[in-house]
C-alpha cells in the first residue's frame, strides 16, 4: 500500500517516466489543484449526489506523454470559469500532497493523484462550468476546510488523509 506522501517538491519535477511508472503499475496518473489566495482562503468542493463520500478539486487525468502542469491547465480550463492558470507557474508550483487512491476506472486499479497548491489573487472569481461534475463549496479559510476534510467520516480515509493534508500545506505557503 502506497501511503500519502507530503510532497511539497515542484510540479515540473514530476517526470512522464514517473507517470509511465504508475501507469504500469495499473495506476492513473491524475493532477488536481488547491487555489488559494493572499487572505488563506482555498476553494475545494465534492461531486455531485451520486458520489456523497468524495471530496473533489479542478483537475483530472493526466494523458500518456502529458506531465502535471499541461494537464492541469487543460483539465482546469475544461472544469471552471475564471482566469486560465500559467503553465509557467504552475510548473514551479508545489504539489501538496500525493498518493494512491482506490478508485478503479476503465483499464486501471486505482489512481495516483497530485494535488498541486496553486495562489491566485482571489479564489471568489473561480466557478464550475455547468457541464463540470464539481460542486465547489463556498471559499473558506484553510483552517475551516482543513477541519471539515478531516472531520468526515463518511469520506475514504486515505482520501481524507490527502486533501487534509494539501489543504494544511496551504497555511504552510502564506507562512501561518
Amino acid at each position: 500500500m502506497t501511503r500519502v506522501r507530503n510532497a511539497l517538491r515542484k510540479c515540473s519535477e514530476v517526470t512522464v517516466s514517473e507517470l509511465n511508472r504508475q501507469r504500469l503499475n495499473l495506476l492513473r496518473p491524475g493532477a488536481k489543484v488547491v487555489l488559494f489566495d493572499g487572505r488563506g482562503q482555498v476553494l475545494f468542493g465534492r461531486l455531485p449526489d451520486g458520489y456523497p463520500n468524495r471530496f473533489n478539486l479542478p483537475g483530472g487525468g493526466v494523458d500518456d506523454g502529458e506531465t502535471l502542469a499541461p494537464a492541469l491547465a487543460r483539465e482546469f480550463d475544461e472544469e471552471m470559469e475564471g482566469p486560465a492558470l500559467s503553465l509557467d507557474a504552475l510548473s514551479d508550483a508545489p504539489i501538496l500532497a500525493e498518493g494512491r487512491l482506490p478508485f478503479a476506472r476503465d483499464q486501471f486499479v486505482g489512481k495516483h493523484e497530485y494535488i498541486i497548491g496553486y495562489r491566485v489573487p482571489d479564489v471568489q472569481v473561480y466557478k464550475p462550468k455547468p457541464k463540470s461534475k464539481l460542486v465547489c463549496f463556498p471559499p473558506m479559510p484553510w483552517r475551516k476546510a482543513f477541519m471539515e476534510i478531516k472531520s468526515d467520516t463518511r469520506v475514504k480515509r486515505r482520501m481524507r488523509i490527502m486533501y487534509a493534508r494539501a489543504v494544511r500545506n496551504v497555511g504552510v505557503l502564506i507562512g501561518v
